[in-house]
């Protein structure tokens, strides 16, 4: 169902080609990997909340299935193929920010919206700010999520539908102490790359 949902919602975007994607199965969510030619703007603006108007036609309707509600982070980095999928530093750093404790609060508090989404900060910084198409950089929150070994990184939230993410703690100027050393995480994100978009299930 989620990737019915998700090649929908590809399908939405003007110039994008599923076969283009690389979506890998990661049990309770996915991992998509989408070309660097394809604008990292529209992955943000366009692709989102084109999801996030999917998730809820989904949700409508007196024969529908219980709601479908995803956490969805977006990074741009690097990503390399194994026979295991795709590995690399940025692409744990996509799966960390989709499984932080700000993002599961996001949405645990926003019982009307279907979907959380954050971003690394330097993905911020590069992409959200600039508040191009239909992304609007003040209902983003800036964040401290644990990347493990790395640290505390920043990453940025917002809910569709909501003026500010619901249920966070906006990030002080000091990142707190590490809260874990013993687990493997991503070091400081870098400035470019491809878009790498993780999302993991909730259901209602």
């Amino acid at each position: 169902e989620l990737f019915g949902l998700v090649e929908s919602a590809v399908h939405d975007i003007n110039g994008w080609r599923w076969e283009d994607v690389e979506v890998e199965d990661r049990g309770d969510g996915i991992l998509m990997l989408i070309l660097p030619a394809y604008s990292s703007v529209k992955a943000a603006g366009t692709f989102i909340p084109a999801l996030n108007e999917r998730l809820a036609g989904n949700a409508s309707g007196p024969a529908a299935p219980p709601a479908m509600r995803l956490r969805a982070a977006l990074h741009l980095g690097l990503a390399d193929r194994t026979d295991q999928g795709w590995t690399g530093e940025d692409v744990e750093l996509t799966r960390a920010l989709v499984a932080a404790e700000p993002a599961r609060l996001a949405l645990e508090a926003a019982r009307r919206a279907q979907l959380a989404f954050i971003v690394s900060g330097s993905t911020y910084e590069s992409v959200i700010q600039h508040g191009k198409r239909l992304i609007d950089p003040t209902t983003y929150e800036p964040v401290w999520c644990d990347a493990g070994q790395a640290g505390p990184v920043k990453g940025w939230i917002t809910v569709p539908g909501y003026a500010c993410p619901p249920g966070v703690e906006p990030a002080s100027t000091a990142a707190p102490a590490p809260a874990s050393t013993a687990d493997a995480g991503a070091p400081a994100e870098p400035a470019s790359g491809s878009p790498a978009a993780a999302a993991q299930t909730v259901y209602n």
